[in-house]
């Protein structure tokens, strides 16, 4: 009984007073007000030309523009849901749709005659997605803190995944119009290694950890 009772004194000497977080709604938008700006620094790094708006493929640009904004959204949205107990987030299945109508843009984007290109356009679009998706992520994986994660890896996917469709969407304000296969696939890359970062510098950060 003893042991119980000095249990119950040190837990509550530790405790502190619970805070409700903001709905996850509004910790998107908090995170789209932080990130989208470091991420934009970031991008000027780069020093990549805009995008001329003005070509005939950029209706195509502006669309996938759009969807990947919608998917980083609800991306974001997912994971700060699915980063509290007993919620769970949108799947990731129901992000396939989307995703396919933004490779259907994106290839039907692509010019038919063959120009002039090199592998070197394509690393760049990578090192821009990568330089503007680290501070997202960063911003993002210190909202999560907030409320730490039963299942961190699964969350952090999630964020990795919606950051990395918001560095999409910068990169088309500083990318030609018409895309080229070399491009699509550095941008795949690129997704796949924002998402691997954030869940390795995340997941000490998000975890819940037990109670010594």
């Amino acid at each position: 009984m003893k042991d119980h009772d000095l249990l119950i004194e040190r837990l509550s000497q530790s405790a502190r007073p619970v805070k409700r977080p903001l709905p996850p709604g509004w910790r998107v938008l908090v995170w789209a007000l932080l990130a989208l700006p470091c991420g934009a620094v970031a991008g000027l790094l780069a020093r990549r030309a805009l995008t001329d708006w003005s070509q005939s493929g950029a209706l195509w640009t502006g669309i996938q523009l759009a969807l990947s904004l919608l998917i980083s959204v609800l991306a974001v949205r997912s994971a700060f849901t699915m980063s509290i107990a007993g919620r769970h987030g949108t799947g990731w299945k129901a992000f396939l749709p989307l995703t396919a109508i933004w490779l259907t843009v994106s290839l039907a984007n692509m010019p038919t005659d063959k120009l002039s290109t090199s592998i070197a356009e394509g690393s760049g679009c990578y090192l821009f997605l990568v330089m503007v998706s680290a501070p997202m992520a960063a911003i993002m994986i210190a909202i999560m803190r907030r409320t730490l994660s039963l299942y961190p890896v699964r969350s952090l996917a999630m964020a990795g995944f919606g950051v990395s469709w918001m560095a999409m969407s910068l990169l088309a304000f500083c990318h030609p119009v018409h895309f080229h296969l070399h491009d699509l696939v550095m941008h795949l890359a690129a997704s796949v290694t924002t998402v691997a970062l954030t869940v390795v510098a995340g997941r000490r950060w998000v975890a819940i950890r037990p109670v010594p």
